[in-house]
């Protein structure tokens, strides 16, 4: 210890002794020693000492005064008065405003970068200090004095409403692009699908921001949004990240934050579309789409003219026309529309102009489509392998695909036209049949089998006349033609009217329910 150093430290103890006088030296020698070991050495002796004098429950504020010097993040303890900070700006706020007692306050907060410990500060300056904060730059290297620790979990925290600014350099700031709860001086970059109003003075606008993997919103003052349109792609430098959650990351801007935009690159964010339009994106992308929301069989879909997509979504929908801005469409094997935490869902109080673009239509491309049934082409049994699910011609004793020698299962396949601007042929295998016609799989072969399969479709047809379904499957051919899926009807018919008053418990209705969904050979 060099002899300035222990000067000063006998005369911290001096004082220590002066204010307390029934510990002695050698007890408050050992008292210091502990704290040290406590907290593994990280602090010098003159910090230990102030500590255990605070311990003791001594106003250590004329303690610290004389003494006062650059603490290290680490050693910040709640209590600390007068002390100095020297680091890095990372991020200026704006002035805020918080009312007290019928009071309102202003004060402007400064993320400071303690460069030796690699740890955030963070400092509010209060009252007169706030228009000198105000002229901090992010990069500059500063000292301020005058110091009060208010916390020190889980991230220092120091208020300044007496004391100084002092501009050591002026550097150029550092920017990181590693997101973790309360970094400052984050870089952003991706599409900006919308700016909307916030409802806060001091950061009014939002600009939802999105790229191929996460979702930011962050919080802009009018100055700096002046220079974004939604659809650009931006690259958003200087943000505090102030929340995370399953990957949606809420960040505000510093005022001295760059804002770069290029206008270059085509951005990814597809405008307001139809959900028809849709199809026409052959892999994810981040979309602007209008549509009708419709809440079926525990499914959300959303429909255009010709097509629709089903809906993944935790927010609770309504039935209704929507605009939803910042949703993800995948279009990878069956497309769907992904709605997370920072999707906007806006209802449309009139209704939604479609814009029928022509669809290019893809062999093997899984569709959605709805509409009325329309005509019932046909009626018949077909051979499918039991070992891959491949359909067979009734001659043949042997599946081409793989191989599979045996007997064979044999299902009711429909062939029916639903009207969808131009009709879409839709074939239906299976169980999916009885869902729309009440029939089952027995009853159809059965009708086959006595060869009364002309007399089934006509009864089908007639029951058929009002549905409304949504089908979901793969394309064969371009005319277009639809293997089904998925068959889910719409709203609005007697079968779901009966099954609805079945959910009311109401017992009559149920036995109805129960006739209507089990029918026998005609």
């Amino acid at each position: 210890m060099q002899e300035d150093e222990k000067k000063r430290f006998e005369k911290i103890l001096m004082d220590i002794i002066s204010k307390y006088p029934s510990i002695s030296k050698d007890e408050l020698l050992k008292m210091i020693n502990e704290k040290i070991n406590i907290l593994g050495g990280m602090i010098n002796r003159d910090v230990a000492a102030l500590l255990v004098a605070q311990g003791l429950g001594l106003d250590i504020t004329d303690l610290v005064s004389p003494y006062k010097r650059s603490y290290k993040s680490k050693i910040l303890a709640p209590g600390l008065r007068g002390i100095t900070l020297i680091g890095r700006v990372m991020y200026v706020s704006p002035i805020r405003k918080i009312s007290s007692n019928n009071e309102e306050r202003q004060f402007v907060s400064v993320i400071l970068n303690d460069e030796s410990e690699q740890k955030n500060i963070e400092i509010t300056f209060w009252g007169n200090m706030v228009h000198n904060a105000l002229k901090l730059r992010m990069g500059f290297i500063i000292e301020v004095h005058g110091g009060i620790v208010k916390e020190s979990t889980p991230e220092p925290r120091i208020n300044v409403n007496k004391g100084s600014i002092k501009i050591i350099r002026e550097e150029k700031p550092i920017f990181k692009n590693i997101i973790t709860e309360h970094a400052a001086g984050v870089i952003i970059d991706g599409y900006v699908i919308d700016i909307y109003e916030t409802g806060d003075e001091s950061y009014p606008i939002a600009a939802l921001v999105k790229t191929n993997d996460s979702q930011y919103r962050i919080l802009l003052t009018r100055e700096q949004v002046s220079i974004l349109n939604n659809n650009t792609y931006a690259v958003f430098k200087g943000c505090l990240v102030r929340s995370m959650d399953e990957n949606a990351v809420d960040l505000m801007m510093s005022v001295d934050g760059i804002i770069d935009v290029n206008t270059e690159k085509v951005s990814n964010i597809k405008n307001i579309v139809s959900v028809d339009e849709l199809y026409n994106f052959k892999k994810s992308s981040y979309v602007n789409v209008q549509g009708f929301i419709n809440i079926v069989d525990d499914k959300i879909f959303i429909l255009g003219s010709k097509f629709c997509v089903p809906i993944k979504s935790s927010i609770l929908l309504n039935d209704g026309a929507f605009t939803i801005k910042g949703a993800l469409f995948e279009n990878l094997y069956k497309p769907n529309l992904i709605i997370d935490k920072f999707t906007r869902i806006m209802q449309e109080s009139g209704e939604i102009k479609e814009d029928l673009n022509n669809i290019e239509w893809q062999i093997d491309q899984y569709y959605y489509v709805h509409g009325s049934v329309n005509t019932i082409n046909y009626i018949d049994a077909i051979n499918v392998c039991p070992s891959c699910g491949s359909q067979l011609s009734s001659w043949e004793k042997t599946c081409n695909k793989c191989g599979y020698t045996g007997q064979f299962n044999v299902i009711p396949e429909i062939s029916f036209t639903i009207d969808n601007i131009k009709p879409i042929e839709i074939i239906l295998r299976g169980q999916e049949i009885e869902k729309i016609t009440g029939y089952s799989e027995r009853a159809i072969i059965e009708a086959i089998e006595l060869g009364i399969s002309d007399y089934l479709k006509d009864t089908i047809k007639d029951s058929l006349k009002t549905l409304k379904l949504i089908i979901g499957g793969q394309l064969k051919e371009v005319k277009p033609l639809i293997i089904a899926k998925e068959v889910y009807k719409l709203k609005n018919n007697k079968y779901d009217k009966i099954t609805e008053e079945k959910r009311d418990g109401r017992e009559e209705e149920k036995k109805e329910a129960d006739k209507e969904g089990y029918k026998e050979t005609p």
